[in-house]
Parts: structure tokens; C-alpha cells; sequence
């Protein structure tokens, strides 16, 4: 509780836009109750809705291009870390679907929403939570022998074939909570859980020739909220 004292100074911040967020009655009552604040729905409309082959946003975050065709030997970097697809997946048979396919990156800020939500319409297949190494010492943490804690879905859709999403928590401190399960169904723009106190990136994978990106990416980094369209599925009918 005595971490809400911080939590003006975090509101005030423009980048922050508090007002674009559910403020419960009684207050937050700790950061964490703050960082993983609801955000008022209309303010994050879920692009083409009723349209399944349109690949909207998981979340508030600045996309990158990782690979157009990822290999069994592509490695992706994040924050330090420089993952196979099949060990960002903890060893997930499905993962060598992704081969041929290709991968973006969702970079997180620290006054984003952290709340995340389904890029797609389809079934929850696969799910795991995979806790990474948390390694203190006096003095400060040190982030050698470090994987950092991830957790990941497989979506099973009519339109995208199999979509990975692979959530990637902050070294030292940081906690991902899944909010669906294996067995699920769900509609794009469904929220699927939350980051709590840490940066966070998200990944995603497309099996090959399921997906066109419609925003710039090969201008660079590009920003965008969730719900936002980030592209259309070219698989054949």
C-alpha cells in the first residue's frame, strides 16, 4: 500500500493520458493496482470487428519487424536474451510451425496500457506460463545465466492458420498473469491478461504466407494502440 504515494507523480504524466482510463472510486490502492489499470473501452476501438481476417494490435507498444521467414536457427533478441522460436515457445511441439513464417515485436513504454489483448478471432490451443532466472547479489542484480519471464499462446484461426503471441516480462521484477486457458474461444480484441510492475515486450509468429503487414515497418519502428489494424490475412479461401 505504501507504493499508491508514488502514484500522483505517475498520473500527472501527459504520456500517461490517465484520463483515457477507469479510475475506481476509492482510488488505486497500490502501483501495481495503478499499472494494471482498465482502460475505457471506447477509447481503444477494435479495428473491423466483425472482419476476422484484419490482424489488429495486442497491445499499446511500438512495433518492429523481427524475420519474414524465421528459421529453426533464427534467434530473436529481446531485452538481453537471444531466444530460438522453439526456446521462446518452451519446447512447444507447434513451434516449428512458425518456421518460413514471420515474427514482430511489440515494445511496451512504461506509461503504456498493460493490459493485452487477442491480435485475432480463434481457439486457445496451447499456453504456458515459463518463469525466467531471477539472480540478486549485494549490491545491485546482475542479469548473467538470465532468461527472462515469458509466458506465451497459440491461437488456433480460420484465417491466420496458427498465431503465436509470446508475452515477455522485465528482468528482476516483473509478472505475467493469462487471463484465458487452453480451451478457450476468443473474439479479436478480447482481452487475454496483464503485465504487473516491469517493461514488457510481446511477440508474435505467423506460419508462412498467412499474413501482410499494412502499417510501415519497413521504415522502422512503428506506434500503435491496441485494437489498431496491423495487417490482413493473404491466406487462400
Amino acid at each position: 500500500e505504501a507504493s499508491a504515494g508514488v502514484i500522483p507523480c505517475w498520473a500527472s504524466d501527459p504520456d500517461v493520458h490517465i484520463e483515457d482510463y477507469v479510475i475506481p472510486a476509492d482510488g488505486f490502492q497500490s502501483f501495481n493496482d495503478f499499472f494494471i489499470r482498465h482502460i475505457k473501452p471506447e477509447v481503444r476501438p477494435i479495428a473491423a470487428p466483425s472482419d476476422n481476417a484484419i490482424l489488429v494490435s495486442a497491445a499499446d507498444s511500438t512495433v518492429m519487424k523481427i524475420a519474414d521467414a524465421l528459421t529453426e536457427e533464427s534467434t530473436i533478441e529481446v531485452k538481453g536474451d537471444s531466444l530460438s522460436v522453439q526456446e521462446l515457445l518452451g519446447g512447444d511441439e507447434l513451434a516449428e510451425s512458425f518456421f518460413g513464417g514471420k515474427a514482430i515485436l511489440c515494445m511496451l513504454a512504461t506509461t503504456d496500457y498493460h493490459r493485452f489483448h487477442s491480435p485475432v478471432a480463434g481457439d486457445v490451443i496451447a499456453e504456458a506460463q515459463l518463469a525466467g532466472l531471477y539472480y540478486g547479489m549485494t549490491g545491485g542484480w546482475v542479469d548473467y545465466f538470465f532468461e527472462h519471464r515469458r509466458g506465451y499462446f497459440i491461437f488456433d484461426t480460420d484465417d491466420f492458420g496458427l498465431v503465436g503471441m509470446v508475452c515477455v516480462g522485465m528482468f528482476t521484477i516483473s509478472s505475467i498473469e493469462f487471463t484465458q486457458q487452453v480451451g478457450s474461444v476468443v473474439e479479436k480484441g478480447d482481452e487475454v491478461g496483464h503485465f504487473a510492475y516491469g517493461g514488457s515486450a510481446i511477440i508474435l509468429l505467423f506460419e508462412p504466407n498467412r499474413v501482410e503487414f499494412s502499417i510501415p515497418l519497413h521504415e522502422g519502428p512503428v506506434y500503435v494502440h491496441m485494437g489498431e489494424k496491423l495487417g490482413f490475412s493473404i491466406a487462400e479461401p
